[in-house]
């Protein structure tokens, strides 16, 4: 069990890591853009990334999960699903592109109401870009290839940066400049994808269409949940646009991705052991999981603790003045996003499982209840009602799910929650002693 777990931890704080560089060089870039936009200008920024964004949850079919799934199992060649996930992202790209600039046409007298025609194209261009990384990021984990995925993940994230500091801070081409940027960090993105995946093997432009079935069937019930995930996520932002302005949605939305950060422990752990479940027996899933998501529980608690403590002065310090009215939506939403740590953890899991039906169903009913709260909660609080919509909705889903993975794999719902007596003497320890013994080696 340390040997599984020292892996384990190690491939983890490997994702965490890379995160943590790129959170820094993200709140760098954050704050340049932030400070120039205006809060009118980033909900606008918001707003145009949301589709894309949003687009591609909706529109992957869970092919990626499928990809790490087949990859772990030895079930298909990493070349049959490399080739498969290029051609893919082309075809289903192009729906999905069709689909944004259907929805740009209804509804740029509403929702697309004052911003400008021509940034469509840039954001919407993200779209096929975004899916083949997606693709090939679960390709590359089915093999357990962390190191790759991070490279993946962090140079894009310079090249973003240095487009940022030069398009938007040096030129000030406001936002315009923060969306070229983007958009040139997801082409060299997939571009990396491309050439990592070929050291692994030769990708030809073919289609298997067993296999494309077959990942849509694998695939089709984790996509659902994430869906629902991602509705839960973004419903709020909707729904403040219809009701509010540019300028509201460009405060909340500093407010979540600031808080966000804590699930950044959570998240790579989350990734990792969905991976690791993919490739472990149930008996020793049964055992990893709980250890995990109690201690993924402990940090996100301490960090949203130190977050509630330090947001008032943070807020307007980095950010600027204009943003205090980000703090107040910011320090609601903790408790909601620290509950999120238990649903990223067993999510991840019963993924892993084939068991991700759970997530679906227990998400669901969160993502009614979000929706509903935030109906009756924005017209008569605010950003502020809509925090507090999302922090009711993602709790009661977020122990929701704790339940009913209690009972479905038969682990003592305490055992998710809260440090047991033996954790330090029988984990924390050997686990120290081990990591010491290979780091003085």
């Amino acid at each position: 069990m340390i040997d599984n777990l020292y892996s384990f931890v190690k491939n983890s704080i490997s994702v965490f890591g890379t995160r943590i560089v790129l959170i820094l060089i993200s709140i760098i870039s954050s704050v340049v853009v932030t400070r120039i936009l205006g809060p009118s200008n980033r909900g606008a920024l918001e707003v145009l990334f949301l589709i894309p964004y949003l687009l591609v949850s909706f529109g992957n079919l869970g092919i990626g999960n499928a990809n790490l799934h087949f990859v772990g199992k030895k079930k298909y060649s990493i070349q049959k699903i490399a080739a498969n996930s290029l051609v893919l992202s082309l075809m289903l790209g192009a729906v999905l592109l069709l689909i944004a600039y259907g929805s740009f046409l209804i509804y740029r007298g509403s929702f697309f109401k004052d911003i400008a025609p021509y940034y469509m194209h840039f954001a919407f261009s993200l779209i096929p870009f975004l899916l083949f990384q997606k693709f090939i990021q679960y390709t590359l984990l089915g093999e357990e290839e962390i190191g790759y995925r991070n490279i993946i993940v962090a140079f894009p994230a310079v090249i973003n940066f240095i487009a940022v500091i030069i398009l938007v801070l040096v030129l000030r081409l406001s936002l315009l400049g923060a969306l070229s940027a983007s958009l040139a960090s997801n082409v060299f993105a997939a571009a990396l994808c491309y050439i990592l995946v070929s050291k692994k093997t030769e990708i030809k432009l073919r289609f298997d269409y067993e296999l494309f079935i077959r990942s849509v069937k694998f695939g089709i019930v984790p996509f659902l949940a994430l869906v629902i995930m991602n509705l839960n996520f973004r419903a709020d932002v909707f729904l403040i646009k219809y009701y509010l302005d540019n300028t509201a949605v460009g405060l909340y939305s500093l407010g979540v991705s600031v808080v966000e950060k804590i699930t950044l422990l959570p998240e790579a752990i989350g990734l990792v052991l969905f991976s690791r479940i993919s490739n472990i027996s149930e008996g020793e899933a049964n055992n990893l999981t709980p250890l995990v998501c109690r201690w993924s529980l402990l940090f996100s608690v301490v960090a949203g603790v130190i977050l509630f403590v330090l947001a008032d002065f943070l807020i307007p310090f980095v950010y600027g003045r204009e943003f205090q009215l980000s703090v107040k939506p910011l320090m609601i939403l903790i408790p909601g996003i620290i509950s999120l740590t238990i649903f990223l953890i067993l999510h991840g899991d019963l993924t892993g499982r084939g068991k991700a039906k759970l997530t679906l169903y227990v998400f669901f009913g969160a993502l009614v209840l979000n929706i509903v709260l935030n109906l009756f909660f924005i017209p008569a609080y605010g950003i502020n009602g809509a925090a507090l919509a999302s922090t009711l909705s993602y709790s009661i889903g977020a122990f929701g799910l704790v339940f009913a993975f209690s009972r479905v794999n038969s682990v003592p719902l305490g055992s998710l929650l809260w440090l047991e007596k033996d954790d330090v003497n029988k984990y924390l320890i050997p686990f120290w002693v081990k990591m010491r013994a290979k780091l003085f080696i």
